[in-house]
């Protein structure tokens, strides 16, 4: 497929959605994408891999903590259930993306569904940094009250914490609802944001990676590293050196996976 619209002076330039920024005007300011057919279609099969796997392993994480209902649901179970649904949803999201990018970027979907699967996807993102960045803490909770003899956190808590959680996340898709819409360039629908103020886009890309990265990495490498020196106090120098490099490993994991997240072509 050829490039996603002609430019005003004939000069083909591709419709992607993150190299838009919208200022008051009706008139769109963007740089022209240099993907490829080859690409795309690279990109495309990437997210339907992804896909699959997605649905398929956090499907079968769901099913086995459900078949263990009637039994001592441990804490750390809790989180990873709700972790799974966002996962899941998040995989739910990905063949529409894969088509928006197999067609150059143009959103074939209508209105409605321009500002659906937008928010389904923040809230997918959200709700899963927020789960993780809530595990990392419970882990370091969990063995701290169990040394020293502190309050606990109890299976109720866990899921008031994940409902709060998801909360947070459905708030956090606001300005995709507000914002995110259809737009016509050039004779192409497309699916972009399109905000009030020249400064709206920064502000918001801002907010994303302060509460998406920025945070929840803090929260996390302070929860491993009062969790290895906890260990280093109860335990020897043997097994704090083992716990060292996974922590290591954890952290450059969600590091280098956040920046500021993995996300569709829109800003």
């Amino acid at each position: 497929m050829g490039s996603g619209f002609q430019g005003h002076e004939g000069t083909n330039i591709s419709v992607q959605h993150n190299e838009f920024l919208w200022g008051g005007s009706d008139e769109a300011v963007f740089i022209s994408s240099d993907a490829s057919f080859g690409m795309r279609v690279f990109i495309t099969f990437v997210y339907s891999v992804v896909c699959l796997l997605g649905l398929l392993g956090n499907g079968l994480v769901m099913y086995l903590i459900r078949a263990q209902k009637g039994r001592s649901t441990p804490i750390i179970n809790i989180f990873i259930f709700g972790l799974a649904v966002a996962d899941f949803q998040f995989s739910l999201m990905l063949p529409f993306w894969a088509v928006e990018t197999a067609l150059d970027f143009i959103w074939p979907f209508g209105k409605v569904m321009c500002k659906i699967i937008p928010s389904l996807t923040i809230i997918s993102i959200y709700a899963n940094v927020s789960l993780l960045t809530a595990l990392s803490v419970t882990r370091y909770w969990t063995l701290a009250s169990a040394l020293k003899a502190g309050s606990a956190m109890t299976p109720r808590q866990a899921k008031w914490i994940t409902v709060a959680l998801w909360a947070l996340a459905l708030g956090a898709t606001v300005p995709t609802v507000m914002f995110i819409t259809v737009q016509d360039i050039a004779g192409v629908k497309v699916c972009l944001f399109k905000f009030p103020t020249e400064y709206g886009l920064g502000i918001y890309r801002l907010h994303r990676v302060v509460f998406t990265f920025v945070i929840p990495l803090g929260i996390i490498s302070a929860s491993y590293l009062l969790l290895l020196r906890l260990l280093k106090t109860y335990q020897g120098n043997g097994s704090y050196s083992k716990r060292q490099k996974q922590v290591t490993t954890t952290i450059r994991l969600f590091s280098s996976q956040r920046k500021p997240f993995p996300r569709p072509a829109w800003p």
